[in-house]
């Protein structure tokens, strides 16, 4: 028999087989993993000049409570105000509440996270922009919606401004 002179059984060498393997199977199960894990990640935002951002939660966050930090200068009744607070507790409960960055995207229905990074930060500038112009003081109009025009109304200026160009 071949085992009989060498001092190694059958046995003997698939034990060591066995315990040689373990290591091996443990990378390759890491391995399979990190390849599973990697593949949710996202290699590109397929936008020219618009960077993956990895850690977007964190991102989005500090954006959000500044954002918040300065709308406490406007009025609280503010429409504006209003619909920026909805709108961002809208987008903080999807981003805390879901995993995966597809999900989110899909859910909030804005673009990609790396774009709601960049609205944030345009949104940031804007609040801004709205406390210098005090766009609250202004006089009250009502909102028309486009089924309140005529195609008439849209096409020709109203009389007032024809009168004072006379």
């Amino acid at each position: 028999s071949p085992d009989a002179g060498s001092g190694f059984s059958t046995a003997r060498c698939c034990n060591m087989l066995r315990t040689v393997s373990r290591p091996f199977r443990a990378l390759a199960a890491a391995g399979a993993s990190r390849v599973a894990s990697a593949a949710a990640a996202k290699e590109s935002t397929g936008v020219a000049g618009l960077a993956v951002e990895p850690n977007f939660r964190q991102v989005l966050g500090e954006l959000y409570a500044q954002t918040l930090s300065e709308l406490e200068e406007i009025p609280a009744d503010a429409e504006y105000r209003k619909n920026v607070e909805a709108t961002i507790a809208f987008r903080r409960e999807v981003i805390q509440n879901t995993e995966d960055w597809s999900d989110i995207e899909k859910k909030i229905g804005g673009g990609q996270v790396e774009e709601l990074i960049q609205q944030a930060r345009d949104e940031l500038g804007l609040v801004g922009k709205m406390k210098e112009w005090r766009a609250w003081e202004g006089e009250k109009v009502p909102v028309q919606t486009d089924k309140e025009f005529s195609s008439t109304e849209l096409m020709e200026p109203p009389q007032s401004l024809l009168e004072e160009e006379n």
